[in-house]
């Protein structure tokens, strides 16, 4: 039973060991608003406006957050762009997110629940079988 509860706690090192580290799926560098929507197409080269127009990305289904590699400038988002001559053009409709360049992180308990459910059912048939032949835990 000693090597029963040996191969469990290697198994559960293991296993949640390889959970633990953030599997991604696709980067995308641009700015990042509250509505988990990463806007890429800045305003005529200007880094610290973008437009609505495409491209966006959004989050794959079974991921649940976004984890920047680079970030920390502040960012707006707009719906629309004024030109005033001589002054140029202004900016009007925006939404404040920050830009850099993000990765898409999966959710953990969700795409491992049966990993999880396997090891629950595997200790527990252990603890039952050891009840039933009078074996203490100890």
């Amino acid at each position: 039973m000693v090597v029963m509860y040996k191969l469990s706690l290697l198994f559960l090192l293991i296993t949640f060991g390889a959970v633990s580290y953030s599997f991604s799926q696709g980067t995308a560098t641009g700015c990042l608003l509250p509505n988990n929507s990463v806007y890429g197409n800045d305003f005529m080269g200007n880094a610290t406006y973008y437009e609505t127009s495409a491209p966006v990305t959004t989050l794959s289904n079974n991921y649940c957050y976004w984890t920047p590699s680079s970030t920390g400038v502040s960012c707006s988002v707009c719906t629309s762009y004024t030109y005033v001559w001589p002054w140029g053009y202004f900016p009007s409709g925006c939404t404040t997110g920050v830009k850099g360049t993000f990765s898409m992180v999966a959710c953990p308990i969700d795409d491992h629940a049966i990993i999880m459910t396997v090891f629950t059912a595997f200790i527990a048939m252990g603890i039952i079988r050891r009840k039933n032949t009078g074996m203490n835990i100890e």
